[in-house]
């Protein structure tokens, strides 16, 4: 990558995604219309921008409670009325007696504590920021961007986060479609490019030419597959959905994205003297889990399916929060509950949230192998294969069982079971529950991975015992789109490298063993 250009360089777009939409236009309007609905109504006067609009003839008013409970009773939003409070002249009683007022009124919590954040009345957001849910002391806060860009600051450290690419998967498309067009959704892979902490991490957007209120934060959620039928947006009968899009009307489409799945309430101010520079800083504490931050159209809702080519391309800003030592404590006050509240956040992909309890339960009992087996599980799933040996190796040392969905290779077909291996011994377990193979480690004369011939290209593991040989595929776990083809596992990427990273552990972890490099529990623990 080159280079990025200065604060004074020519304007440029957004990295992360497309300017001006049609949300951004609704926006627009409906900001207009708090502001002529406030001027108008309580005849006092809002900024935005520059321009200062006044009911005619009206003196300048500052925004009081009385305001705050009119327009909640107006039915407007807590986001539209933060904005208006973030561009006016305030004077809020904020002693009990008022803030009792305040609830009576129907203002909600939100709005509340963001006047709380202020205290003293605030000249507009045009010449200085507004309050903030949780404020940050000028004193300690670290030098703001130089060069355009996008921005996170949290626990006092400001750091520059690069845009993820979006991944778009055509669910549908009509078997007469020349230009390759299909109905689609999209999110973000497995890897988050920044890790924050729980609570309150503040955002800067510095560009030339943005609309800020074209910039949303959205948690994500994993979808693993969805049916054909979801993809019908234009409501195909599905006596003829066959006939026009080559699938059937149930089949399963796999998808494996992180996708949005709602807007995150943000706070947004303007930051003084850095034209193009904005402060986002969440209203709620952001709670452990994975959010992305994009412009409208790079990165679409859950519930949204939408029409495109084949080779769309867009971008995010990608990131995940942590749990906090708190969070943990509560939920870990043991090793037991560790593992089985890592566990279930294992099954739900929430990765983040299951490392920091494994890592904990580690910390508890560094000589149970649980814990250690889980860390190889999480850091596998998110792409860092070196750092998952060592802990599969040190489960395995410490007598845990390592297992590993595989597919057979017999002469005509794939015989799907389990490949069991522990410091002594080495199993495949059928469906059944049959052992297919049954050996000790020192039985093994040869083993040795490889890769396929064939398209779509598949890797695998083959082990030499007492001269027979056994050929197994291994099943990556949580990759969509596998399948078995005759006698052979195949899987789409990333699916056939992570195929190939666990026969290349397999392979090594066995010949430890034959070497005695693995030495079972007592000698891990003498260590």
């Amino acid at each position: 990558m080159g280079s990025r250009p200065a604060a004074d360089d020519k304007p440029r777009e957004p990295v992360i995604g497309p300017g001006q939409s049609e949300r951004a236009n609704i926006m627009r309007q409906v900001v207009l219309a708090l502001v002529l609905f406030y001027a108008g109504v309580l005849g006092g006067s809002i900024t935005l921008g520059q321009t200062a609009i006044s009911a005619a003839g009206a003196p300048e008013q500052v925004m009081t409670n009385e305001d705050l409970i009119i327009l909640v009773k107006a039915g407007l939003s807590d986001a539209a009325i933060l904005a208006a409070i973030g561009k006016s002249k305030t004077q809020f009683d904020t002693s009990p007696s008022g803030l009792v007022k305040l609830k009576e009124g129907g203002v909600s919590n939100a709005i509340i504590e963001a006047i709380l954040g202020g205290g003293q009345p605030t000249a507009p957001a045009s010449s200085a920021p507004g309050p903030e849910p949780r404020p940050t002391d000028a004193t300690t806060e670290p030098a703001l961007p130089s060069s355009y860009g996008y921005y996170i600051l949290d626990a006092g450290k400001l750091r520059e986060v690069e845009a993820s690419p979006v991944t778009t998967i055509v669910g549908l498309r009509p078997v007469a479609s020349p230009a390759q067009e299909g109905f689609a959704v999209d999110g973000l892979g497995d890897q988050p490019s920044a890790t924050v902490a729980e609570g309150f991490p503040i955002f800067y957007v510095y560009q030339q030419n943005v609309d800020i209120t074209d910039v949303h934060i959205s948690e994500l959620a994993y979808a693993p597959s969805m049916k054909a039928y979801e993809f019908n947006m234009i409501g195909t009968d599905a006596n003829f959905f066959a006939g026009i899009y080559g699938r059937g009307y149930n089949d399963v489409i796999p998808i494996g994205l992180w996708r949005a799945k709602g807007d995150v309430q943000v706070r947004v101010q303007p930051v003084e003297g850095k034209a193009g520079m904005f402060r986002l800083t969440p209203v709620s504490a952001l709670l452990p889990g994975r959010y992305a931050l994009y412009h409208d159209k790079s990165l679409h809702l859950s519930s949204m399916i939408f029409a495109t080519a084949a080779g769309r391309r867009a971008s995010a800003l990608y990131f995940s929060v942590r749990a906090s030592e708190g969070a943990l404590a509560a939920v870990c006050n043991d090793y037991a509950a560790c593992i089985q509240s890592a566990l279930s956040d294992y099954r739900t992909r929430n990765f983040e949230g299951a490392l920091a309890k494994y890592e904990k339960a580690s910390r508890m009992e560094s000589q149970k192998p649980d814990a250690w087996g889980g860390l190889g599980a999480i850091k596998f799933q998110m792409g860092r294969p070196q750092e998952a040996a060592p802990m599969w190796d040190k489960f395995l040392a410490l007598g845990g069982t390592y297992e590993l969905h595989a597919c057979r290779e017999r002469s005509m077909w794939c015989d799907m079971g389990t490949v069991v291996l522990t410091t002594e011994k080495i199993r495949f377990l059928d469906r059944k529950g049959n052992a297919d193979l049954d050996s000790q480690i020192s039985d093994i004369e040869e083993v040795k991975g490889g890769m396929s011939a064939l398209q779509p290209r598949f890797f695998w593991l083959q082990m030499e015992v007492g001269g027979k040989k056994y050929k197994f595929d291994p099943i990556p776990e949580g990759v969509p789109g596998c399948a078995t083809e005759n006698w052979y596992f195949y899987c789409p990427e990333p699916g056939a490298s992570r195929q190939k990273q666990l026969v290349e552990y397999l392979v090594a972890a066995i010949e430890k063993t034959r070497k005695g490099e693995l030495r079972g529990v007592e000698a891990a623990k003498s260590q």
